[in-house]
């Protein structure tokens, strides 16, 4: 269930008027003429909601919501604006970034009424303000149930039906709406919309004609040349306005430390939260100027017209091919989320192209587009430049984040990293932790100390450490609290004693992975069989004994399609299992990604049994670490949901001549796992959990016995 924000409309004339035309175009409909300020789902309502006052909103003009795929109904509304700027920092739609302020009219199934309304309301000269001064933000609770008829039951308020009343001599009731022809609501609306233009009370009001006609809808994309010719897409997910305001007030406390002007600038601007959040932090006065760039014209339009009264000026453009341009004392951005998968190829070349000429770091082809925005945005500062970026926390574990971590150690002045709980969300529509980076656009020294902190507030931390940049650069994954070095002759970690690989990916585990009786059923051979271990959350025990044959002594024990034969001699010797093959073919298997590059396309990757296991993601239950260990003593490999280790060739000596120590290498693993706080795990804002296999081989064995760091000595 969802809350919405609204501000209800309750001035009696205006008020009145747009109600009757809702419901004269819509007999169903129960709402009262509002706007539409917030969507909540996961984030709590903060209280500046609670105290918001309006004196007065300036309705525009008529316009139409686009058809969208799946949802067929034709809104026509009245754009709406408001002029106060910490009213419109409250505005926050994260499924409807672009979306002007608006008093939805009509919202039904016909095309064809809702061209012919739009024509009659733009007959009307529109652009007056409104008095709000008794106005107030109610709460509405939307759930997923679809709207239901009313079976004239609806309530019409006494102005509303006086109203009626005055323009038609007839009483208003739901059954006179029902019934009514297209034509004749058509009429209706022309005659409600001519007699509220006409009354004295609109002639006195204020008129607002700033942004009438000045710009209209598009639901074009910007193209770049860069981009080889087609649409630049990625999906905004706007910033909650309590995370710009809290960010803003950051950045602004270390722009103070230099009394630098602010030139304030956002790469991505979005509908441009950040420009009214430090508007919120200061005075418009305090700004000596602003620049917002985006690609998607949607976005600025939003944002121009929300903000450019206050001295923002937006632009439609590409900033990550963008070379002139006037540098800024203050960046605030929260950069498009999108995965390296999605970037076409050939503007990905440019961008790593751009930004090792920037800054001769070398970005790695798995960096999500945030990494170039980044590092792209190091031309735009001014010496001493203040800049905060609100980015995924991954970049603090990933090998492509490492691009982030070379700039911030060795290209700037890195100020303070806060991560946020991961059980407390962010974002309304986002399974993503982020972070926050501060910096100045200054070259470190060896005394530069950044502040890395955590918790569900950037202003108030639950934990903060300050740290050397050096100690920072030394270590190749980043953590809060930072690791602490390690003694690395007392120590061992775990690629001290174990090469770590992925389990295997068989590009179609529904096909090539069975139960061990259903693939006898199918005729299919043993030998064109090996075991393979179930996923981790059905196993009953961390130790998996064998059965005589090495198969797992667990249920259900599975089989793995693994041969050598060509098609030709398994349709001779074994033809139930060639029909078996032949099903997978006329489905697709043999085509997709990994298994049209086996030849055989049934033979699988080369995989010895390890006899050590740890799961590649979770999320911890009943105090359980996230990621555990297990020891297998079967002969089954496993899948890529689970880490192998393989043992280096001296521990495996050792285990080999002294078996009992394989029981006391599985409790030290098991002790490691409990301290999993200080492991480089990438954490997401479900609560799950994962480690990579380097961030395996990173990890610190916990209580080292001295036989272990023995076999370490002598490796």
């Amino acid at each position: 269930m969802k809350k919405v924000l609204v501000l209800n409309l309750n001035n009696t004339i205006v008020g009145s008027h747009l109600e009757l035309i809702r419901r004269i175009c819509e007999p169903e409909s129960t709402t009262h003429p509002h706007i539409t300020i917030r969507f909540f789902d996961k984030l709590y309502i903060s209280e500046d909601y609670r105290m918001a006052k309006f004196n007065h909103i300036d309705i525009i003009e008529p316009g139409r919501f686009p058809a969208k795929k799946g949802w067929p109904r034709r809104a026509v509304y009245l754009r709406c604006e408001l002029d106060d700027a910490s009213l419109l920092l409250l505005e926050h739609k994260p499924h409807h970034p672009s979306g002007d302020f608006h008093i939805t009219l009509y919202d039904g199934d016909s095309e064809a009424f809702g061209s012919e309304l739009l024509v009659i309301l733009k007959q009307y000269q529109w652009g007056f303000r409104v008095d709000l001064s008794e106005a107030y933000l109610s709460e509405i609770i939307i759930g997923k149930a679809k709207r239901t008829k009313k079976e004239g039951n609806n309530e019409y308020s006494s102005d509303v039906r006086r109203l009626f009343n005055e323009i038609t001599s007839h009483k208003l009731t739901y059954e006179y709406l029902i019934n009514l022809r297209f034509e004749d609501r058509l009429m209706l609306v022309q005659r409600l919309c001519k007699n509220l233009m006409n009354l004295k009370i609109i002639a006195e009001l204020e008129a607002s004609q700033r942004h009438i006609g000045i710009d209209s809808y598009t639901n074009k994309h910007y193209k770049s040349k860069y981009n080889n010719g087609e649409d630049f897409e990625y999906v905004v997910h706007p910033t909650p306005p309590e995370l710009a305001y809290e960010i803003a007030t950051i950045a602004i406390g270390f722009l103070k430390e230099r009394s630098l002007d602010i030139h304030f600038g956002d790469p991505a601007v979005g509908n441009g939260v950040f420009f009214g959040a430090l508007l919120k932090a200061l005075n418009q006065n305090s700004i000596n100027s602003a620049c917002g760039i985006d690609i998607n014209p949607d976005q600025v339009l939003a944002a121009k017209r929300r903000w450019q009264q206050f001295g923002l000026d937006v632009m439609v453009g590409d900033f990550l091919h963008l070379d002139k341009m006037e540098k800024r004392t203050l960046i605030l951005a929260n950069p498009p989320y999108l995965r390296y998968q999605k970037i076409k190829p050939n503007y990905k070349k440019s961008l790593r192209e751009r930004a090792f000429l920037a800054t001769g770091i070398d970005i790695s082809g798995s960096a999500g587009l945030y990494v170039y925005f980044l590092i792209l945005s190091h031309k735009w500062m001014q010496p001493n430049a203040i800049a905060a970026w609100l980015i995924p926390s991954n970049f603090m574990v990933t090998n492509y984040g490492m691009a982030i971590r070379e700039y911030l150690t060795t290209k700037v002045q890195l100020l303070r990293i806060h991560n946020y709980d991961a059980t407390v969300p962010q974002f309304e529509s986002v399974k993503i932790i982020p972070s926050v980076v501060v910096f100045r656009n200054k070259k470190p020294d060896s005394k530069t100390i950044a502040t890395l902190s955590f918790g569900k507030s950037l202003l108030k931390p639950y934990f903060s450490e300050d740290v050397k940049v050096s100690d920072l650069s030394s270590q190749n994954i980043w953590n809060i609290p930072i690791n602490k070095s390690v003694d690395k002759i007392n120590s061992c970690l775990i690629s001290d004693l174990f090469e770590v690989r992925r389990g295997i990916a068989t590009g179609a585990n529904n096909f090539f992975i069975l139960e061990r009786k259903e693939a006898k059923i199918l005729g299919i051979p043993e030998n064109a069989l090996r075991p393979i271990l179930p996923k981790s959350r059905v196993l009953q025990s961390n130790i998996i004994e064998s059965d005589e044959d090495g198969y797992p002594n667990v249920k259900p024990q599975l089989v793995l399609i693994d041969c050598n034969l060509s098609e030709n001699d398994i349709s001779i010797l074994y033809p139930e299992f060639y029909k078996y093959l032949l099903k997978g073919k006329n489905e697709g298997i043999v085509n997709r990604a990994l298994v049209k590059n086996r030849h055989p396309w049934y033979k699988q990757e080369n995989r010895k049994p390890a006899p050590y296991l740890c799961t590649y993601m979770g999320r911890g239950k009943d105090n359980k670490p996230p990621v555990h260990f297990i020891w297998n003593k079967s002969k089954a490999i496993a899948t890529n949901t689970y880490l192998m280790l393989f043992p280096k060739r001296s521990l495996e000596q050792v285990l080999s001549t002294q078996p009992e120590y394989e029981q006391e290498l599985f409790k030290v693993l098991q002790n490691t796992a409990e301290k999993f706080l200080d492991w480089p795990l990438r954490e997401y804002a479900d609560g799950l959990k994962k480690i990579e296999p380097k961030g395996l081989q990173n990890v610190q064995i916990e209580g080292c016995p001295t036989w272990l760091k023995l076999v370490k000595a002598f490796r």
